[in-house]
């Protein structure tokens, strides 16, 4: 029987991120691991949170996709990026038709769950893309960063 007082490993933090902040991203982790699994027939064990002092990185490696995206509460005006971020610093798929078209998805997924768990912008670190429309991006930004609340797809 698991003690219900000691809490889940995968969500053991490194650092004092505020309450809400941890809620907010365990909100988003259960339902980026949900998304996951749907989408890409994996097992949830392999959908994985690492905590660091800015907030979490989510990872999922299979043999199709290898997809990594840090999500944090604060960035210590890292790269001049903003707070409340999530960052897609890794997406490669080896197969075409997914590179488009489940990318798409993604984004639009990570846009509409970023929001609703009050995370104000996204960047790309190391990916050149051209799915969000240049306008809303944020000037003065190591690498592209855009505002969640003004950016569709």
């Amino acid at each position: 029987m698991e003690n219900i007082d000691t809490p889940n490993p995968s969500y053991k933090k490194l650092n004092l991120l505020s309450k809400s902040g941890e809620f907010r991203i365990i909100s988003l982790f259960e339902r980026f691991k949900e998304y996951i699994v749907k989408h890409f027939d994996a097992n949830e064990d392999n959908v994985i949170c690492d905590w660091n002092k800015f907030g979490a990185t989510f990872r999922y490696f299979s043999d199709n996709i290898s997809l990594q995206i840090k999500v944090w509460e604060y960035s210590n005006d890292y790269l001049k990026l903003p707070d409340d971020i999530i960052i897609i610093s890794e997406y490669e798929t080896n197969n075409p038709i997914w590179e488009k078209e489940e990318k798409l998805e993604l984004y639009n997924f990570l846009i509409v769950n970023c929001r609703r768990f009050g995370f104000c912008h996204i960047a790309f670190e190391n990916l050149i893309d051209d799915a969000i429309k240049k306008e809303y991006r944020i000037e003065d930004t190591a690498i592209p960063c855009y505002r969640l609340y003004s950016v569709s797809t």
